[in-house]
């Protein structure tokens, strides 16, 4: 099961945005590409969401990646 699905892992709205589209923090096209791991949950409304990765993680990510297949350029993030 996704998160979704088990009624988690909205993504926070502006408050302007979510009372003009509801639905809009279930939509993956509101969602992150990388998404955290963890969840929160929001003090406001109680609502439990998900944000996006940390970037030094995801620069660390793409080290690891790069070393892992002996890429011999350089490589971050804006390679791809």
């Amino acid at each position: 099961m996704n998160d979704l699905e088990l009624g988690h892992g909205l993504v926070k709205l502006p408050d302007a945005l979510s009372k003009k589209y509801p639905n809009a923090s279930k939509e993956w096209g509101w969602h992150w590409v990388f998404p955290a791991k963890d969840h929160y949950i929001d003090k406001i409304n109680g609502n439990i969401n998900k944000h996006h990765i940390h970037e030094s993680n995801f620069q660390k990510a793409i080290k690891n990646a790069s070393r892992k297949t002996n890429i011999p350029k350089k490589t971050s993030a804006h390679t791809l």
